[in-house]
Formats: C-alpha cells, structure tokens, sequence
C-alpha cells in the first residue's frame, strides 16, 4: 500500500503539473492526490504500529528507496520533494505516542547486553538454507517433531511456493525494465545482508548501534516481498510473449538443485556420512512433495509451450490448474509453518493452575523447571511469575537476577538469558523480596524456607515461608551513591530487606524524610484496593511515619500521589520503589503517565 500510495502520489502530480487552464480537472486530481498522501500517511503509521520495529525498519528503508526512485524518475521536482516531507512529518507526530516511550525502554534495557554473540551459528542465516527457497522441511520442521537443522526454523525459511519462484526467476532473466530491475537488485541486497557475506558482518564488526543487536534473518520479509512482485512481474510477462519456451531457463535453474538434492539423499550421503540415517530419511520424505509440484508444473509449462494457439480453453485450463497448484501449495505450507491446535492442549486447566488462582493473591510463582509453566505462559492464566520471555526488558531487572542466580553481588554483562530470564536459585534472598510465594518443581526440594502445600502427579508446590509482602513498610532505609554499593548492601549478610531499605539517589535528588519526621518510623496496617497494568491503589494506617516498599520495577514514567498530592518515588532495594508515608490514615495511588 506504501509504494502504491507513492506511485500514485507521483502519477497524479504529473498529470496535474501537465494540466492547464482546466480548473475542474485540476480540483479532481488534487482531491485524489490528498487522498492518496493521507493513505501513504495511514500505511506508514499501520505498519509502524503493527509492533516489529526491525521490520518496519527494513520497509522504512525500502519505500524510502523506491520513493527516491521515483523522484529521480519523475524530474526530480521540488514541490513532490516538499510534500513527502510533510508526510513523513505528520507520520513522526502520530506516531511519537509510540516511539517516545520505545526509545525510552531500549535505553533502560538490556537489550545491547544480553544478545546471542554474532558468531554464533544461526544469527545469519546458514548458506545450506538455500534450500528451503525450494523445499522447505528439508531439514524437518518443528511442528512435526523432527527438525534437524539449526535452531531458528521460522526465520531461514523464503519459501514463496514452487511455481512464483519459477515465475520469479523467470522475470529476471527475461523481462528488462525499471521495476524487474529494482526488485530484483533488492531480492539479491536483501540476500547479501541476511546470509553471513562480510557486508552483513560490518554492522556488527563496527558495532553500529541498533543494528548491532538486529537478526540480519529478518531480512528474510523484503526478501520474500521482493519475490513475491518478481513472480507477479514474470507471470504477467508470461502471458504476453508468444515463445513460452523462454521459461524452461527457470525451469532448469530449479531443477539443477533438485537434482544434487536428490543425488546427496540416496547416494551422496553413504559416501560423505555428514548426517545421520534418521534425518536423511526425514530430508527425502520432505523431497518428495516439492520435487512432485516442480514435475507437474513442469509439464503444464511444456504444454503451454507446444500448444497450439488456437486451442484457448486448453490454455485457460492450463493456467487455471497453475493457480490452483500454487494456491494448494503455499495453503499446506502455511497451515505447516503456522500450525493450529486446541486451547486447551497448550493452556489446560488443572488442579496446580487452579490452586495458585486461588491461593496466590498479589504474590508471584517461580519454577524450577520450564517445562512446568513455558515463560510467559502463566501470564494466560494471570499468574504473575518472575520469569519472561522478552526482546526488552528493564537492565536493572535483569542484573538483579543474574546475581540473585549467581549468589554474589555480580551485575557484570552477559547475563546468560538470552531474552528469557528463568530464575531457579529459590534460596537467594532477592527471591523473598520479589514476593515468590510458591515454587513449582517437578521433584522433590530440601530447604529450610519451604514447605510442600500441593502435589498433583509430578508437579509439586512449594510454599515460601520467608516471602515478603507485594507492599510493606520498613522501619529505617539506608542510602547509597551506586548501584554498586546497592547491590552489595542487599548480599551482606545482615541485611534483612524485612526492616531495612536501601535507597539511591535519581537525577540528582537528595534522598531525606519531609521536615519535622522522626526516625522512630513504624510499621503499619497496608491493604491493596485496587491492582491493575497501569494503577495500583492502596490504602494505609500508621502510628507514625514510615517508608513504603512497594516491589514492582521502578520506572521513570511512574508516579506516585499520597491523599491526592503528588510524592516523590524513589528507587529502592535496586529495581524497586519507595515513598515516605505520614502518619495515620492514606490512600496511596501509583499511576503511569503513559496513558
């Protein structure tokens, strides 16, 4: 819709610039040119706001491209250039409420710290894949248990379907033009920086930010994208030329690998030994189907070449069966790489999920073992956990588990999770702070702070008899100038999070009590009203003053009001937050100002 829009744009200004002395033809055209610049506009905020930054990324980069194409194309005119300019504007401002907050998140993240090293096999996409532009489960596939390859399967994978790929091949050899030639020289830049050429190391060598911690395999959707016009570009070629014969260049191009493949699974394997016997088998059964498709194609593009011209309901039939195929296809191996299943068997209701919906309260679960709740899975049945799956998530979260999993005030990068924080050391103190109230293992655990309260079949329940409250009041903090020193205070022995607060300073803000406090603060009565993704409500009665704790993650667009008056919150015990309450009775709302 983007290039289209662009297009569009481009054609329309020409014909009015070309238009003279006829207002009426003019208002019409410069209706339809607003027209199309408002959804050139909507189109950028659509994909923007469809939620992959990396993605929309590469289709910025590529309308941009095919923008200044066009505008080279078309007279390189001032007035287009003025005009994408403004678009572009009014796309950056309906789109800040986004981007704002998104930069924001990465610059508190760990995003540029916990990343699977780039030398490391499948952050590119392996030159073997090549493959599957042809026969897709070559190496297996992960919904039928019996993947092979390199970890990554849905990111290696171009297939568009046999015969586009033909027609797609075709289009470049035999069509000579401005489009097939900027597709095509974009289907192979494309190529170039998602396998491991040393252009797609340089980002990564020369440590450019943001693209430094960007999959080059994503590529893979301009690659398709650009595929997927080629083959448009070549079928309506092909039906325009009379010599059809032109296509069996495609034809050979695809059935040369077919061939070696076929060679490498019944002959070529016994003598190299590269893979084991299981997978080979795996790898010719998946051979089978697209070697089946490519044949039958074959002979209906043979057909197509001999066939008398006159003879046009053979033709249409020809090609009506072509389009069927291609359809067939692309559906087997949609449904395949995209496979569906009963709720019920990924999310099932049980006797374990029914007890922690019942029993869990405003505390938190973790698992000794993922196989129990996957991450992020627990979030389905609005059981909070201290584990996650995430592209981003806050660094100061992520340091903090990671010495809580090592034991020692480490927060030196990597931490190891790889996106997936999976938290197992249930003995470590930081645990009972983040309000873990039940472990789950799937065998038995020894320790003096647990006690077994649920056992169904192999999963056991283990109730956390140190845990501390979600909120709850201290009787003296403690500051620091550091994270360092943070992080040390919270593994030294002594330090008892229960009585004890440790607080460090934000932009430059003194941490001390309001005028006139005593230190005698207190402990007193705390109720949870109300708990919800961007406002917490509570409700508090002190005999004196004191410091509240409330244990989830600090972060700069949360705020704080005590009775209605704004207070300050501080970041407290290293990722968590801390208010000075009055004395007697309060009602305390934490609220984020994203909404």
């Amino acid at each position: 819709l983007i290039l289209l829009a662009i297009d569009k744009i481009f054609e329309y200004s020409k014909e009015i610039s070309n238009i003279k002395y006829q207002k009426s033809k003019i208002q019409i055209k410069d209706k339809k040119l607003i027209i199309w610049s408002i959804l050139f506009i909507f189109s950028l905020i659509s994909s923007f706001f469809a939620g992959h930054l990396q993605i929309f990324f590469y289709l910025f980069m590529t309308s941009f491209i095919y923008l200044t194409a066009r505008w080279f194309q078309y007279g390189k005119r001032i007035e287009m250039l003025l005009l994408f300019v403004i678009c572009y504007l009014l796309f950056v401002i309906a789109t800040a409420i986004q981007w704002l907050p998104t930069l924001q998140f990465i610059f508190l993240s760990s995003r540029n710290l916990d990343q699977i090293p780039w030398q490391n096999p499948g952050w590119f996409i392996p030159w073997q894949n090549l493959i599957q532009f042809i026969a897709p489960d070559f190496f297996g596939n992960p919904a039928t248990l019996n993947y092979w390859g390199i970890f990554n399967y849905g990111e290696f994978i171009g297939y568009v379907g046999i015969i586009p790929l033909i027609f797609a091949i075709f289009s470049m050899f035999s069509r000579h033009d401005k489009k097939t030639l900027f597709f095509g020289s974009l289907f192979f830049v494309s190529l170039i920086f998602s396998f491991p050429t040393f252009f797609a190391k340089l980002p990564f060598i020369l440590n450019v930010p943001f693209l430094n911690s960007a999959q080059p395999t994503r590529l893979l959707s301009i690659t398709d994208f650009c595929l997927s016009i080629l083959a448009a570009l070549g079928f309506d070629y092909f039906l325009k030329i009379k010599d059809k014969k032109k296509i069996f260049y495609s034809l050979g191009t695809i059935l040369a690998p077919l061939v070696l493949l076929w060679v490498f699974v019944l002959y070529g394997n016994k003598l190299l030994n590269l893979v084991s016997p299981e997978n080979i088998f795996v790898a010719k059964n998946n051979l089978i189907l697209p070697t089946a498709m490519f044949l039958t194609t074959g002979t209906l593009f043979v057909a197509l070449a001999f066939i008398k011209r006159g003879d046009k309901s053979i033709t249409i039939m020809i090609y009506i069966i072509i389009v069927g195929l291609t359809v067939f296809d692309l559906l087997r191996f949609g449904f395949k790489f995209t496979p569906f299943t009963k709720k019920e068997y990924l999310f099932p209701n049980t006797k374990t999920i029914n007890f922690l919906q019942k029993n869990l309260g405003n505390f938190r679960i973790m698992t000794t073992d993922s196989r129990i709740f996957p991450p992020n899975f627990s979030a389905f049945y609005r059981i909070e956990s201290v584990d996650g799956y995430d592209p981003l998530y806050l660094r100061r979260y992520g340091e903090l588990i990671a010495a809580s999993e090592r034991g020692e005030p480490n927060i030196d990068p990597p931490f190891g999770f790889n996106r997936i924080i999976t938290p197992y050391n249930y003995e470590s103190k930081i645990i009972d702070l983040l309000g873990v109230r039940y472990i789950l293992s799937l065998s038995d655990l020894t320790s003096s702070k647990l006690t077994k309260v649920f056992q169904e079949g192999e999963t056991r329940i283990y109730e956390n008899k140190e845990v501390l409250p979600r909120v709850f009041f201290v009787r003296k903090i403690q500051t620091v100038r550091s994270k360092d020193e943070v992080i040390k205070e919270i593994f030294d022995k002594d330090f008892n999070p229960r009585n004890t607060a440790i607080v460090e300073p934000s932009a430059g803000v003194n941490i001390n009590p309001p005028p006139g406090w005593t230190k005698g603060w207190t402990n007193g009565r705390i109720e949870i009203v109300e708990y919800s993704t961007n406002r917490i409500v509570i409700t508090t009665e002190n005999e004196g003053e004191g410091f509240l704790v409330l244990t989830d993650s600090f972060y700069p667009t949360w705020h704080a009001k005590i009775d209605g008056n704004k207070t300050k919150i501080y970041r407290t015990d290293y990722n968590f937050r801390g208010i000075f309450v009055p004395k007697g009775k309060h009602a305390i709302e934490f609220y984020d100002t994203l909404l």
